[in-house]
């Protein structure tokens, strides 16, 4: 049996069969101690109970885990490999459907870690049965990337570095058929550092949850810097919108046209207009600087962008609004 984090054992005893040796040995790397809380868990929630000795071997999982497959060889029992078995699979392609059964739509994209692969080929074939649109990320430790250096040259390629601090992603060795499996479903993968997985750990922490590095690598992948929505339907302009918002320091675009206005909303620590509009007066222009320095003065930085159309009166609104704003 080879040791990991609670989805792959859980997705494991799933699938476990009735009988199974009296004695089993967990062959595990340095990182898990005998009163790990993992191996508690394990012991107490196993569907029959486990007697199992505990082998400290080696220092990586890789290491650990060719020592298994050995010791299961020779003594003639069943190695559970993490990143090949069906049963994984389908225990983690519940992750999947319950995506789109929660969201009641496909998503445009699914951002999953990647050890040795076994949670994002789960999720991924259900993904892409149910929803064939949505986009399948993948996300690795920068200083375990062997997978995304896998996926990348479509074949298993030698990697010997792996030091991240994130146990779920401690992968050396790509498994060849996890490569190919992952291939099937992936279509981009990730790389993230330590300090980002820290950062990601920290902000779940914050918001009172516990999670662990490879948890947070997926929340550390998302792009950082600031963004905004521009809505099209009048269903969006709503209150919880905003809250929502502000909670993520997001701009409202607050978009003019010759036909209508968004509603003048701040939701961030900076603003976003598209003023598009093509027949602005001095006075339109007057009252759009009196609006930024109304709403802006919250804001570090405001970006307005006048339309760009073939009569090139554009950029002699921009001038006109900066010298309005900045005489």
């Amino acid at each position: 049996m080879q040791l990991r984090g609670n989805a792959s054992i859980s997705s494991m005893l799933r699938g476990v069969p009735a009988v199974r040796p009296s004695r089993p040995t967990i062959a595990t790397d340095y990182e898990v101690a005998p009163t790990s809380p993992l191996l508690r868990w394990l012991i107490a929630t196993a569907p029959v109970k486990i007697c199992a000795e505990l082998r400290l071997i080696g220092t990586d999982l890789d290491f650990a885990k060719d020592e298994g497959k050995r010791f299961a060889s020779e003594a003639r029992i069943p190695f559970f490999e993490d990143g090949v078995e069906p049963t994984q699979f389908e225990g983690y392609g519940a992750i999947g459907n319950e995506i789109v059964e929660q969201l009641g739509a496909a998503p445009a994209a699914v951002v999953v870690p990647v050890g040795n692969g076994a949670l994002i080929v789960g999720i991924g074939r259900a993904l892409k049965a149910r929803a064939p649109e949505t986009e399948v990320v993948g996300v690795a430790a920068k200083e375990a990337p062997v997978m995304a250096l896998s996926f990348d040259a479509g074949r298993p390629v030698e990697c010997e570095r792996m030091a991240t601090f994130a146990d779920g992603l401690a992968v050396r060795v790509a498994i060849p058929e996890a490569v190919s499996l992952v291939d099937g479903v992936v279509d981009r993968m990730l790389l993230v550092s330590e300090r980002a997985m820290a950062e990601a750990v920290r902000a779940y922490q914050a918001a009172g949850i516990r999670a662990e590095g490879a948890a947070a690598s997926a929340l550390a992948a998302l792009p950082t810097g600031r963004h905004c929505f521009e809505f099209r339907h009048d269903s969006w302009f709503a209150e919880d919108v905003y809250e929502r918002l502000r909670a993520a320091n997001a701009a409202l675009c607050l978009a003019d046209t010759e036909e209508e206005t968004t509603p003048l909303q701040a939701t961030a620590d900076w603003g976003y207009l598209r003023l598009r509009d093509q027949g602005y007066t001095g006075a339109d222009l007057e009252e759009w600087a009196r609006t930024i320095t109304r709403l802006g003065a919250g804001w570090q930085d405001a970006y307005v962008y006048f339309k760009h159309e073939e009569a090139g009166t554009g950029p002699e609104f921009a001038r006109q609004l900066n010298a309005i704003l900045n005489p």
